[in-house]
């Protein structure tokens, strides 16, 4: 027999805490992992297609001053002029545009050092992590052990009251025979489908209603139509039925 033992609700409560805080853990573990796959995917992507655009940006850049140096040079000087200005507009919205995308640079440089910082915080994470489940698989363990003994005491009581008799007792509510039951109810000759410690379990039941329920049990047990006619007819001598047939 173990020593008493608080409530098992206290240990459940014990138990399915830690549970819960471990399966948050594990989750943001995975899920903050996951997140930051996911952004330094995200960010080389926009870095590349930044990059990209720059260099054909000044290659544009570099084509509109070749033209608008050729229209400069001697040969060219009686053209119109307003090419020229209109390369040289093209050459200005393109300027424009390279400065737009080194600032888009510039943030993804930002968002760079937020990533690595978000590495480091991950980094940490993991290397006091397995502390984190040491601890709460401890707590864990201190809320099912106890629980699971509380059940073990549980059943050892049970089977403890328990007892089993070599005569024939029949439980005065049913006439069923107690050959293994709950050792006070045997001691009231009533057995535990008809009594529940304190009172009947079905209080308002009629003798009729008994003999119709022993009835249909026997029958289903394959128990044959005498011995069944047999044990009904002794149903009204039993005291339950005994007290409340007599007049």
């Amino acid at each position: 027999m173990f020593p008493s033992l608080p409530s098992d609700s206290f240990f459940k409560t014990i138990f399915f805490g830690a549970l819960v805080v471990i399966t948050i853990l594990i989750k943001y573990g995975i899920d903050s992992h996951q997140k930051l796959i996911d952004d330094i995917n995200t960010h080389n992507a926009k870095m590349i297609g930044i990059k990209y655009a720059i260099n054909l940006t000044n290659l544009e850049i570099a084509g509109l001053n070749k033209k608008i140096k050729l229209l400069k040079t001697d040969s060219l000087k009686k053209q119109d002029t307003a090419l020229n200005t209109k390369l040289d507009n093209n050459r200005k919205s393109l300027a424009q545009n390279i400065l737009k995308l080194k600032k888009l640079r510039d943030e993804r440089y930002q968002k760079n050092i937020e990533i690595r910082i978000a590495i480091a915080s991950k980094e940490r994470y993991e290397s006091y992590s397995p502390v984190l489940y040491t601890v709460f698989a401890i707590i864990l363990l201190l809320g099912l052990i106890p629980w699971v003994m509380k059940e073990v005491e549980k059943n050892n009581f049970d089977r403890d009251k328990m007892q089993k008799v070599e005569k024939a007792v029949p439980c005065q509510s049913c006439g069923m025979i107690l050959k293994n039951d709950f050792k006070p109810f045997i001691e009231l000759e009533l057995c535990s489908n008809c009594y529940d410690g304190k009172t009947y379990k079905e209080p308002q039941l009629t003798f009729k209603e008994m003999q119709d329920r022993v009835q249909a049990r026997m029958t289903n047990q394959g128990i044959d139509e005498k011995s069944t006619k047999k044990h009904l007819a002794k149903l009204a001598a039993l005291n339950r039925w005994n007290k409340t047939l007599k007049w």
